[in-house]
């Protein structure tokens, strides 16, 4: 199978569900009740419509806390989060997120502790990445499988606080534009 976009299967089936179980409205009894969600190792390269997906799967999105969206083909997030602002632990470990606007929509999450995202470009091209996500999203306990300490918590209010860092969380504040050359995220402006 190729690459998927979140949404696209239906609740009822897969992608190998039969045309009139893919049409039939998802039924109450059919959703969960589910804190933890995992959705690793599924190739979904977009995942724009998860919310959707979400209010398909679980019964009340609001209660859940663990969302595990690792080793897919992810390279852009955009309103994946809104319908789930209460994550506490996000696994985005293993991706395509490039460069730091595609980082923009986990920013809101404000009662996220635990967040994977080593194994995605923007991780291994980014200068003080560690740095730069800690300054970002001071709430955070634990980073790429490592509880965060008190030094680096100082130095991400220290990144926070400093001119470089003031225009590098802007750059990680601008979301990406889709474009037709792939979605590749516009440039900020300095």
């Amino acid at each position: 199978g190729g690459a998927r976009r979140a949404g696209t299967a239906s609740a009822s089936g897969g992608p190998g569900a039969s045309a009139a179980e893919q049409e039939e409205p998802p039924k109450e009894e059919r959703r969960f009740v589910a804190v933890h969600l995992r959705m690793d190792n599924n190739k979904l390269t977009d995942v724009d419509g998860l919310g959707d997906t979400i209010g398909r799967l679980v019964l009340d999105p609001l209660k859940l806390t663990t969302l595990d969206l690792s080793s897919n083909l992810i390279h852009t997030l955009g309103r994946a989060f809104a319908a789930t602002p209460n994550i506490v632990s996000l696994s985005l470990h293993d991706n395509k997120l490039k460069d730091l606007p595609a980082l923009g929509p986990i920013l809101p999450l404000q009662l996220l502790r635990k967040l994977t995202l080593y194994g995605n470009p923007v991780a291994d091209h980014t200068a003080q990445f560690r740095t730069l996500v800690l300054a970002a999203m001071p709430a955070l306990r634990s980073l790429d499988v490592s509880t965060v300490t008190k030094r680096e918590a100082a130095q991400g209010e220290a990144m926070r606080t400093s001119a470089q860092g003031k225009r590098l969380l802007r750059q990680m504040r601008t979301q990406p534009a889709a474009k037709a050359d792939g979605g590749r995220a516009q440039s900020p402006a300095r």
